[in-house]
């Protein structure tokens, strides 16, 4: 009872020193409202500006939820092409997502590191291949970031960072080339239309590129993402073209075509044949010979030596002489005809 009594007692004091000095008390008690106040609205603003944040890098590049392979995360910095889901765990992904009514929308990407050339200057960046349509439901501010030319992407076409585009000097339509490695260490070149510019959303060292995901997939020689651009091609091609090169002094040697062959063998892949494409030399251009599945809608077939050549079409004049031998140092391209070029063989 006697503790009871006594906080009784202070608890009057203490409401009679309020009432005693009523200007201090409202003073006071004004302060630390005015305090407490601040202190709310600060935290609502930081908190505001945190979620504002988030929410424009997971709208504009990351999404809400990502699905990786065990061991991915931690080596991300690479972007490794080895700690990839395989396909039985996409689709098994997929079909889960698909039955969740939470998912409004999801989108399959590959990540992997390459070189973009100008055909005069190169420097590395980060490529994203994606499908457009559904990539832009699942980051709706991507198209926003896209500036000059359309607000898509293509086939044949590439997005590249603002930065580097003011680097290389490169604008909407220019001709570039990506190189890049494969999982088994194979380095593969495509060349690309710039379709349009990509501006950061990390900063100005944003060095994020997009491209569709049918033509990452073919750059990687992953069998799915050929045989896709084979239909495709097929499909959209305006022209069949009937060509052999044999017929115009054009020759493969036989040690050549033994070693196409052997090649050939160990791709395992039906139909599979070598492309003969253009990448950065010191004079601009030059020949290159790689494997593909299947060939492009702007690509020729021509066989020689029992041996499918997919051949760009307006390289068809430039190799009307082509002669293929191999040596001690390879492969060997002679009697290329040229218009003119500091390199003459």
């Amino acid at each position: 009872m006697g503790s009871r009594a006594t906080m009784a007692k202070i608890f009057r004091i203490a409401i009679r020193n309020l009432t005693r000095y009523k200007r201090r008390t409202i003073l006071t008690a004004s302060l630390i409202t005015t305090g407490v106040v601040f202190v709310l609205i600060f935290t609502s603003v930081t908190l505001s500006f945190k979620n504002m944040m988030i929410g424009q890098i997971t709208d504009s590049m990351l999404g809400q939820v990502q699905i990786h392979k065990k061991g991915y995360v931690a080596s991300i910095e690479n972007l490794p092409l080895t700690v990839m889901l395989n396909p039985e765990s996409v689709q098994r992904a997929s079909k889960a997502l698909d039955g969740m009514p939470g998912i409004q929308a999801y989108s399959l990407r590959i990540k992997f590191g390459g070189l973009l050339s100008n055909y005069a200057e190169t420097t590395n960046v980060r490529l994203n291949g994606i499908d457009p349509e559904k990539e832009f439901k699942v980051t709706p501010l991507l198209p926003s970031r896209i500036t000059g030319g359309k607000k898509t992407i293509q086939r044949g076409e590439i997005i590249v960072p603002d930065l580097l585009a003011k680097g290389l000097n490169i604008k909407e339509g220019s001709p570039v080339v990506v190189v890049a490695t494969n999982k088994d260490g194979s380095v593969n070149a495509k060349e690309f239309k710039v379709g349009a510019v990509v501006e950061s959303a990390t900063g100005p060292g944003g060095r994020d590129g997009y491209l569709h995901i049918e033509d990452a997939k073919e750059i990687l020689r992953m069998g799915g993402g050929e045989k896709a651009e084979s239909t495709s091609a097929n499909e959209s091609a305006d022209t069949e073209y009937s060509f052999d090169l044999n017929e115009i002094d054009s020759a493969v040697s036989e040690k050549a075509a033994n070693e196409l062959k052997k090649i050939l063998a160990g791709f395992e892949e039906p139909g599979a044949g070598i492309r003969i494409f253009t990448i950065l030399s010191c004079c601009g251009s030059s020949l290159q010979m790689d494997i593909a599945s299947q060939p492009g809608a702007d690509e020729t077939v021509v066989r020689m030596e029992n041996i499918d050549f997919f051949i760009k079409n307006d390289l068809l004049e430039t190799l009307s002489t082509l002669n293929i031998d191999y040596g001690p140092d390879g492969f060997i391209l002679n009697r290329l005809q040229r218009s003119s070029g500091c390199c003459r063989g």
